[in-house]
């Protein structure tokens, strides 16, 4: 036995008396483990990618079903979908709205397969925006109040037109 395990049966004469007191301990101990680990199940969110995030919940799970105490699949369930941000709102409601009811494994399928449409339309989005900014016309930043700009729609010096709003050519009979 360990010192502080030794110093609990101090006193203890019997061998039943020394078995009881260990059992007392570690039921404690599992007692506190479990809640400890139901509070950790409760509180855990989305903060990374879902595969990190299903990994944490699952180890939790597994944690509680090795000490005794294993939880159902809907509570099981219920910590994945209560964790998710509210980008995932409309998935959610379409889970809990279902008339047949998943498992944890289709669940964590199915939330795999929503990460990856979300990078999809995030990469197009990205690049939709790089191909905007690389091809996109390019403004001056001095086209406020006071400048020669024609804020008209005219374009400086392109097609024989001037700055000016004078029509096609201002230096004309001058």
């Amino acid at each position: 036995m360990s010192a502080p395990i030794l110093t609990k049966m101090v006193g203890l004469e019997q061998s039943w008396q020394i078995w009881k007191k260990l059992e007392v301990y570690y039921a404690s101990q599992t007692r506190v483990k479990v809640k400890k680990l139901k509070v950790q199940l409760r509180m855990i969110t989305k903060d990374k990618s879902i595969s990190e995030y299903l990994l944490a919940i699952k180890k939790i799970v597994d944690s509680l079903a090795v000490i005794g105490s294993a939880i159902s699949d809907d509570d099981h369930i219920e910590a994945i979908l209560d964790g998710l941000p509210e980008d995932y709102d409309s998935f959610v409601t379409f889970v809990t709205s279902c008339l047949d009811p998943y498992t944890a494994d289709d669940i964590e399928a199915l939330l795999l397969a929503q990460e990856e449409r979300f990078e999809k339309h995030k990469k197009a989005y990205s690049n939709l925006i790089l191909a905007n900014t690389a091809s996109g016309p390019s403004y001056t930043s001095d086209r406020g109040r006071g400048d020669n700009s024609n804020s008209r729609g005219e374009y400086n010096n392109c097609g024989g037109r001037s700055n000016f709003r004078g029509g096609y050519n201002s230096n004309r009979g001058g």
